[in-house]
C-alpha cells in the first residue's frame, strides 16, 4: 500500500510521452466508456477491458479548494490518512490485506480532488474491494494515528522539490483563496488537523453529488455494485468558485532560482482548454528526448540566448482546473541572469500569436501526449474518472485526438492573445535577488 504526494496537474492526466507507433496501437485498442448514475448521483463508469488486473478508482470533490481559514491543509492530512484505522480494519489488517494479494492502494489529492485507487489480480477482487470500502468510507481518525502520522507528514513537506512549491505559491499569487490554497499542509500547523477537523471535512465532501468510480477490467454491473455499497449521502455539499486577481509571491533562499509566472488560462470545462493546450506544446514543455535541447521550441530558444550559456530551461505552464486555469512559464536558472531570462520568457508569453506550423506541431505534441498516456491502463482509468468529476462526462482517447484536430489556428492564437493581454502572476523562490518584481515586468 503506498500514498502518493499530491501530483500537478500541469495539463491535468496529459503528462506522458511515447512513440508514434506506440500511439497508433492505443487508437486501435481504444475501448468504450460505460456510464450510469446511481440514485444517490454517484456516478459509475466502467472500460471493461481483458487485462487479469483491475482497477478502481474513487474520486471525491474534496481537494485543497474546499478548504477554509479554519482548517488549511486539512485535504493533505486527509491523503496521509488513507490506510490508517477505520470502522472495520486497523492499519495493520489493511497492510496486511493488501500486501498479501499483492495489491496497491494510492491516495492522491489535488486541489479539486481526492482519490482512492485499487489495483489488483481479479482473483483477489473481493477482498480488496472491501479495503477500498472501509478506506474511503470508513475514517475514524483516531487521534494517537494522527499524531503518529505527523513525522510522514514532515518527511512529505520535506520532499517537496522547489518547482512543484513554486507552482503551488504561483496559485496562492493568482487565486489567493479556494485554488490559491496550497496542496500542502503548512509547517506552522501540523498536529493541528484534529480527528473533529478531518470528520466535519469528510462529512460535507463525501457525497453522492461529488463522487466518481471509475473502473476497468470488471463489468459495469460489478462497478455499478460496488459503487452502491459505498453509501455516499444525495447531496451537493462545499461549494466554492475562484477568482482569478493577479499578485505576487516571493520566498527568498539559497540555491538556482526558481520562477513561476502566469496569466489566467482556462478550466477544463471551457471550450478554448484544447487551445491552451496545444498552445503550451507549440512554446514547449521540455527536451522530448533525453539530453535533447528542445529545439523547434520558442520559449526554449529565447531562454537561451537570455542565459547566455549559463544554466537555465523554461517549460510552458498549462494548469487546467474545473472551472479556472492558470498559463504561463516556470523557469529554474542560475540566480545571475535571472532578470534577464525571466524577461525573455515573459516576452514570449506576452507574443500574442503562434505560426501555422508551431499550432501544426503543438497539436501532434498534444495527440501523442494524449495517446501515450491512454497506454498506461491505470492513467486512463483515473483520467476517465477526472473526465466525469470535473466535466460531468468522459471521452475516450480517439474522441480527445478528433477534438484537438478539430481545433483551429485562430482559436490557439485568441488563447495566445488572451494570455498577452491578461494580468500576470509571479511566485520565486530561491535565490531571487535578480527576479524582477512584477511591476517591473511588461
Amino acid at each position: 500500500m503506498s500514498s502518493n504526494m499530491a501530483k500537478l496537474p500541469l495539463m491535468r492526466n496529459i503528462v506522458k510521452r511515447g512513440l508514434s507507433s506506440a500511439a497508433a496501437r492505443a487508437l486501435e485498442s481504444d475501448l468504450p466508456i460505460e456510464s450510469s448514475v446511481l440514485a444517490n448521483k454517484v456516478q459509475v463508469l466502467s472500460i471493461e477491458s481483458q487485462s487479469p488486473i483491475v482497477r478502481v478508482s474513487v474520486q471525491i470533490k474534496a481537494g485543497s479548494r474546499y478548504e477554509t481559514a479554519d482548517n488549511l491543509g486539512v485535504s493533505h492530512v486527509l491523503r496521509a490518512a488513507c490506510g490508517l484505522t477505520t470502522g472495520s480494519l486497523s492499519t495493520f489488517a489493511i497492510t496486511r490485506l493488501i500486501q498479501e494479494r499483492g495489491a496497491n492502494l494510492y491516495a492522491v489529492n489535488d486541489r479539486d480532488s481526492i482519490s482512492y485507487t485499487l489495483e489488483c489480480n481479479v482473483q483477489a477482487i473481493e477482498p480488496c474491494l472491501k479495503v477500498l470500502h472501509t478506506v474511503a468510507t470508513e475514517q475514524v481518525f483516531k487521534p494517537w494515528e494522527l499524531s503518529d502520522n505527523i513525522p510522514r507528514l514532515k518527511y512529505e513537506l520535506a520532499l517537496v522539490p522547489p518547482q512543484a512549491r513554486v507552482v503551488d505559491m504561483l496559485h496562492g499569487a493568482a487565486f489567493r483563496t479556494g485554488l490559491g490554497n496550497s496542496l500542502f499542509l503548512p509547517k506552522y500547523l501540523l498536529g493541528s488537523q484534529g480527528t473533529e477537523t478531518l470528520q466535519h471535512f469528510v462529512h460535507n465532501t463525501f457525497l453522492g453529488n461529488r463522487t466518481v468510480v471509475a473502473t476497468s477490467g470488471i463489468t459495469h454491473n460489478a462497478a455499478k455494485v460496488f459503487a452502491d455499497k459505498l453509501g455516499y449521502a444525495e447531496g451537493t455539499g462545499l461549494g466554492t468558485s475562484s477568482q482569478y486577481y493577479g499578485g505576487e509571491l516571493r520566498k527568498r533562499g539559497k540555491g538556482l532560482a526558481h520562477i513561476a509566472i502566469a496569466a489566467e488560462g482556462a478550466g477544463i470545462n471551457k471550450k478554448e482548454a484544447l487551445a491552451f493546450g496545444i498552445l503550451q506544446q507549440a512554446l514547449g514543455t521540455g527536451a522530448k528526448v533525453k539530453y535533447g535541447a528542445n529545439a523547434g521550441s520558442p520559449l526554449a530558444k529565447a531562454v537561451a540566448d537570455a542565459a547566455a550559456g549559463e544554466n537555465a530551461s523554461a517549460s510552458a505552464l498549462n494548469v487546467s482546473h474545473q472551472d479556472a486555469g492558470l498559463f504561463g512559464v516556470v523557469i529554474t536558472c542560475e540566480p545571475k541572469v535571472a532578470g534577464q531570462v525571466t524577461e525573455a520568457a515573459v516576452k514570449s508569453l506576452r507574443a500574442g500569436s503562434v505560426s501555422e506550423d508551431a499550432v501544426k506541431r503543438g497539436k501532434a505534441a498534444l495527440k501523442l501526449a494524449i495517446l501515450s498516456a491512454a497506454e498506461n491502463p491505470l492513467a486512463a482509468t483515473e483520467d476517465i474518472g477526472q473526465q466525469a468529476l470535473l466535466t460531468g462526462s468522459a471521452h475516450s482517447a480517439s474522441a480527445l485526438v478528433a477534438a484537438v484536430d478539430s481545433v483551429s489556428s485562430s482559436d490557439v492564437n485568441n488563447a495566445a492573445r488572451k494570455v498577452a493581454s491578461g494580468k500576470l502572476s509571479l511566485a520565486a523562490i530561491g535565490n531571487i535577488s535578480n527576479v524582477p518584481f512584477l511591476d517591473q515586468l511588461k
